[in-house]
């Protein structure tokens, strides 16, 4: 084995191994068992030894486990969970996607994930590139590279995908679900979903009150 392989030890067996003072490698241990949501035992779909490379998005997500393990918040191991199921997402990429189809940065990945938490926020490209540390020209630059979006087009995405969640469950108004959204006002909210999913908002929700 060398640098940049992954290797995936079945649950139950045992392995051994050593290393050679000429040929020190960095290595990251996870020892965990995965079932599936009703419980039952679930098997990687990854062979015994692979070759993924070297990526900084997954040291990047070993610091975080790390990170929550060494704070001992009371929701770490959640935490510490929710980063494993990322760094599974990844192997899982590397092996089996292309590409060219996947978002390879973890920078951009880590901005993906917060504009999902604070979509109903004011987020502007600049707090995005200081939450990196890149400057905004730089980040706006790779964003769009990685996604083939610009960053405001991102969050517009995000929120109106959002929105159309609130209306088919029919829970909110229009202007409550624009203002849940993050949208500054109702008139807008209309006028972008309108060009962006051709229907009005408020015949999602006539539709829905009429089922």
């Amino acid at each position: 084995m060398s640098a940049g392989d992954l290797i995936c030890i079945p649950h139950g067996s045992k392995r051994s191994a050593k290393t050679f003072p000429n040929r020190l490698i960095e290595s990251q241990c996870l020892n965990i068992v995965v079932h599936t949501p009703k419980g039952a035992p679930f098997s990687l779909p990854f062979p015994l030894i692979c070759r993924i490379g070297n990526h900084p998005d997954l040291s990047f997500l070993y610091d975080e486990i790390q990170k929550a393990v060494l704070l001992k918040k009371p929701d770490c191991r959640l935490h510490a969970q929710a980063y494993i199921l990322l760094i599974l997402e990844e192997f899982y990429q590397l092996l089996y996607t292309k590409k060219e189809n996947r978002i390879t940065d973890f920078r951009v990945r880590k901005i993906m994930e917060y504009v999902a938490v604070h979509y109903n926020q004011s987020l502007k490209l600049s707090d995005a590139a200081r939450i990196v540390d890149l400057s905004p020209v730089y980040f706006g630059n790779l964003f769009k590279q990685q996604t083939g979006m610009s960053f405001r087009q991102y969050i517009t995405t995000i929120r109106l995908n959002q929105a159309e969640n609130m209306l088919l469950n029919g829970e909110n108004t229009v202007g409550e679900v624009a203002e849940l959204c993050g949208f500054s006002d109702a008139f807008y909210f209309s006028k972008v979903y309108r060009e962006q999913k051709g229907i009005s908002p408020s015949k999602i929700s006539r539709f829905h009150d009429n089922r």
